[in-house]
């Protein structure tokens, strides 16, 4: 049985166009959203959601705090008629580091109110499991030797043009986040 949320489709739309109009006030996105977040009664906080065999892996792989999980798939240009008209690329869009990893059984469903903010979470609807778990993403982003402070524990790249930043002479990682990620997935610089 799905979960209702406890905010109407209007407080939603609401609230995504207060975070473009209210973006460039703001360091970036997230921090917009951050923003609105509280202003509308809610959190920004980021979960993953992950159960069974996958769950059972990342335990098994010892996966826990201060973590990172790069995610990453393939992606192929479309045409207006939603045909593929070029190779498939990997893109890595996005991370999230682990600050927390808490069961939604044990832990969440019986937090009462600390845990409220996380009822909207798919894997609330789930039946009861004992691997159903969160990873909660931390607030900052904290790599070794790395300045990334003031970068978000999780979020999403921008889109990179590798083209037009190779005709520019720029580095093809269209910001320092990227670049630290790709150096600590394959041990090369960005």
């Amino acid at each position: 049985m799905a979960r209702r949320s406890r905010y109407s489709p209007e407080v939603k739309e609401r609230a995504v166009r207060m975070v473009f109009d209210q973006q460039h006030q703001h360091e970036s996105q997230w921090a917009a959203i951050g923003s609105v977040a509280s202003k509308i009664g809610c959190t920004s906080e980021t979960l993953l959601g992950q159960h069974g065999n996958a769950q059972g892996h990342l335990r098994n792989q010892g996966v826990g705090v201060g973590d990172l999980f790069p995610f990453w798939g393939s992606f192929r240009a479309v045409d207006d008629e939603l045909r593929w008209v070029r190779k498939a690329e990997h893109y890595i869009w996005g991370w999230l580091q682990i600050r927390a990893v808490v069961s939604v059984d044990k832990v969440v469903r019986n937090g009462g109110k600390k845990w409220r903010w996380a009822e909207a979470h798919p894997h609330f609807a789930f039946p009861r499991d004992s691997t159903n778990t969160l990873y909660v993403a931390a607030k900052r982003l904290s790599l070794p030797g790395e300045g990334l402070a003031a970068t978000p524990g999780s979020g999403v790249f921008e889109r990179v043009d590798k083209a037009k930043r190779a005709r520019e002479g720029a580095p093809v990682c269209a910001n320092r986040e990227l670049a630290a990620l790709k150096a600590m997935i394959t041990g090369s610089p960005g």
